[in-house]
């Protein structure tokens, strides 16, 4: 072999890469290079898989480059991706072993002109929120039940639909009113605070609902005018705000006296679920029905109580006592005159049947005539008897003092 020959100019120590081997130290060199990159450009040859990941290609007038969107990204995007839109895409370089192309997976995608959008959308939320209309301790709560609700939002849109399942599922006795507006584009932020401002002032709604399905900064950007915020802020009727999905933000929700994630969090929010709210209903019954029986049984117990008193201190007991007290007392007063009248009497014959009568049978021996007139000595009036009885002035007469006071003239002494 002569020094001219092609083996004699291969260096005797040399590395020999695999295209593996090489593929992997570019993509080493591009990751190490390049830190996170923002790009605008158009969108071509988009891709949907079944896997979920997004593949398309991003291209201006000279170049285009290979771009990646892996699912959990792609789930987060606040718009729909399509052919020919301009989107402003941060991501980082890579390239891809098996192909050996370089692409770039992307982290984030917005629509292009989003950037100013968001720039604006960041210096009036702090200015807003500096004069602290974003405030929570100066919003209305919502009561405790909502019997009639507006519904601010397109008639046309998913964002109503979900909202008025939601409703019926869970509170079907709710009132709703749907108040159509349109939700994006010139006008609409106008003609939504005029749809605000009547519902409020009409006093028919317990609580508002202003909502719409997910979108862009742009597609959203009528949520966060100026002049609708700040009367938002001030508005007496309560007003739940669900502007697009969970990661999308307003301006209009910070104003708003309650945010929910999705207009179907937001349906949760105003009504309480039926099947919870006829179990507190059960307890409320169960616990008004104890109440009532210990009522009843106290008022039970408070009028077994009035009828013993009453019963202690009713009148006919009181004058059936009174009587018997008096029916006694008369009978003492009786045989103590017929004591006295027999010893007046003693050895008279004209007293004997009279006596045995009046004993026997507990009346006076004599009749009213009689004892008005004496007719002879014999039935003459003892003294001890006229002064136990007394006159006709005393409280009790007997039968013989029906007619005339004591004829103390005739009384034998």
């Amino acid at each position: 072999m002569t020094a001219d020959s092609p083996s004699s100019t291969i260096p005797r120590e040399r590395q020999v890469l695999k295209p593996a081997q090489l593929n992997a130290l570019a993509r080493d060199l591009l990751e190490g290079s390049f830190p996170v990159v923002w790009v605008e450009a158009e969108i071509s040859n988009l891709s949907r898989p079944a896997s979920g990941h997004l593949y398309f290609t991003l291209k201006d007038e000279r170049a285009q480059v290979r771009c990646a969107l892996f699912r959990l990204k792609a789930s987060r995007l606040a718009f729909a991706p399509a052919n020919g839109q301009q989107v402003l895409a941060r991501g980082r370089l890579t390239l891809y072993e098996p192909r050996g192309d370089y692409q770039l997976v992307l982290e984030h995608m917005e629509p292009a002109g989003e950037g100013a959008l968001r720039a604006a959308f960041e210096a009036l939320r702090t200015r807003l929120a500096a004069e602290g209309l974003f405030d929570p301790a100066g919003k209305p709560s919502l009561p405790r039940l909502v019997r009639r609700l507006g519904v601010v939002t397109s008639p046309r849109g998913a964002a109503v639909r979900d909202v008025i399942s939601v409703l019926g599922r869970r509170f079907p006795l709710l009132a709703v009113d749907v108040l159509p507006v349109p939700v994006q584009g010139e006008g609409a932020a106008a003609t939504i605070l005029h749809a605000l401002q009547r519902a409020a002032a009409s006093g028919r709604y317990d609580a508002l609902l202003l909502t719409r399905g997910g979108g862009s900064l742009e597609d959203l950007w009528a949520f966060n005018d100026e002049a609708l915020v700040r009367w938002m802020a001030t508005c007496p009727v309560p007003i739940v705000a669900a502007v697009g999905h969970e990661s999308d933000f307003s301006l209009a929700e910070f104003a708003a006296a309650l945010r929910a994630a999705t207009p179907s969090a937001a349906a949760e929010l105003l009504v309480p679920d039926r099947a919870a709210f006829a179990d507190q209903l059960e307890r409320h019954r169960q616990r008004l029905a104890a109440e009532l029986g210990r009522h009843l049984a106290r008022a039970g117990q408070g009028l077994d109580r009035a009828v013993l008193r009453l019963q202690s201190q009713a009148p006919q007991r009181a004058w059936n006592a009174a009587g018997s007290g008096w029916n006694r007392r008369r009978a003492g007063w009786r045989w103590r005159c017929v004591g006295h009248w027999k010893t007046a009497t003693r050895g008279s014959r004209a007293a004997g049947p009279y006596w045995g009568r009046s004993i026997r049978s507990g009346t006076w021996p004599c009749s009213a005539s009689a004892c008005a007139r004496p007719t002879s000595a014999s039935d003459r009036w003892p003294s001890a008897c006229c002064a136990s009885a007394g006159s006709r002035s005393t409280p009790w007469r007997g039968p013989c003092m029906r007619s005339a006071p004591w004829p103390r003239s005739s009384v034998a002494t």
